[in-house]
């Protein structure tokens, strides 16, 4: 099943000088595993799965049809399956193409422009099988060449674009990964934090007795100006400032803790009024996103703020009408950059603006929406993540 002109001009260098006629039998042989091979194609690049037994099934019978054409005898072919034997061999297409029409909704990305580069490959080689068997006296020998041309041409332009989506995926998944490692950080900081207090608590513990002991013997000796003077230095000494709770989200609350530890070693006021739920139907990781980017960027804003007396940073977050809401103000010095419809970053950096990018990758891909207002003064994010609540009853 090869052109007569291709056959000619390889005649001595890959077909070792043989006849035409005497390589009928390897064409054929070539032409069936090739056919064969195509249900792995399919697999491969459309994501059709075609079972074991439909394998075995073909295998058989391309094994049967190239012993039919081997062993029936000439003049019985050249009478009645010049064509027939032919037709026969395209079951495989017909088939494959129906399985990939009744499952389309199953096929991967540019599945559908592969599959009509094979049927304009198949055609080719339908229109060059005939033309060989003289069925077509048209000059249509270059049929086959062209259709494979360009079908290899589509293979490639697919072959790139997945290459870029398995790039960009893993440039999401590399940026999940280190979100996910800047969240365990950040749980680990404010952990450290909490484990610091823990111990302080451990120390006035094992001190009450000896505190007991010199309030003791202060009363006994009416010395009553000590005493006073004592506790209230010791009040001093062992009142660290606690850790806030700011909501029952665990990984909210740890985000939360950490900036406003952030934000106080800078002499940034914080403050938050958030009600998070303990479960949302998001994940984490996109939590973590949404909240901490929103923070950093607060933040960052402030430190570069020349007032520090007006210096701060407001978060509110709260469930209405089955919408989280989440709201992030700051004060800044009043230079927003922009390209276009998107902001900029002050950073000298080729992340600048990633931040506000990734929340609205996430909370676009939430079903959400994120709205951004700013005056001279203070520079607001709003987040509005709908119907949370009913896709996490949905999600069961």
């Amino acid at each position: 099943m090869l052109t007569t002109e291709f056959y000619h001009f390889w005649q001595n260098k890959l077909f070792f000088n043989l006849s035409y006629e005497d390589m009928n039998p390897l064409m054929f042989l070539v032409s069936f595993a090739f056919k064969y091979l195509l249900i792995f194609l399919v697999q491969e690049l459309l994501g059709i799965i075609c079972s074991r037994r439909e394998k075995l099934v073909f295998l058989i019978y391309y094994i049967v049809l190239y012993l039919l054409y081997l062993f029936i005898p000439g003049g019985f072919y050249n009478r009645y399956l010049t064509i027939l034997l032919p037709v026969c061999s395209f079951a495989i297409e017909l088939y494959l193409s129906l399985k990939i029409y009744f499952n389309r909704n199953q096929m991967k990305r540019y599945g559908m422009l592969i599959y009509w580069g094979t049927v304009l490959a198949i055609t080719g080689l339908i229109i060059d099988c005939y033309y060989i068997n003289g069925s077509i006296y048209l000059n249509l020998s270059l049929s086959l060449l062209l259709s494979l041309s360009i079908y290899l041409m589509i293979l490639s332009m697919v072959a790139v674009m997945q290459a870029a989506d398995v790039h960009r995926d893993y440039a999401v998944a590399s940026a999940s990964l280190m979100k996910a490692r800047e969240q365990i950080s950040i749980q680990t900081e404010y952990y450290d934090a909490l484990h610091e207090q823990m111990d302080e608590v451990r120390a006035i513990r094992h001190d009450v007795r000896h505190f007991v002991g010199v309030i003791k013997r202060l009363s006994e000796e009416n010395r009553y100006d000590e005493l006073k003077q004592f506790i209230s230095d010791y009040v001093e000494k062992i009142d660290p400032a606690p850790l806030p709770v700011y909501c029952e989200n665990i990984v909210a609350n740890s985000i939360l803790g950490y900036y406003s530890l952030c934000l106080k070693k800078r002499d940034i006021l914080f403050r938050c009024t958030c009600q998070i739920p303990a479960k949302l139907p998001i994940d984490d990781i996109d939590l973590c996103i949404i909240l901490g980017n929103g923070l950093e960027n607060a933040m960052e804003a402030c430190e570069k703020q020349e007032d520090y007396l007006t210096r701060y940073v407001a978060v509110e977050a709260r469930n209405i009408n089955d919408q989280l809401l989440i709201k992030i103000t700051n004060t800044y010095n009043g230079t927003v950059k922009q390209r276009g419809d998107r902001l900029l970053s002050t950073k000298r950096s080729s992340s600048h603006g990633m931040g506000l990018q990734n929340i609205n990758k996430v909370v676009e891909t939430a079903g959400g929406m994120v709205k951004i207002d700013y005056n001279t003064k203070t520079f607001t994010l709003m987040v509005a993540l709908p119907s949370i609540f009913e896709n996490k009853e949905n999600g069961g």
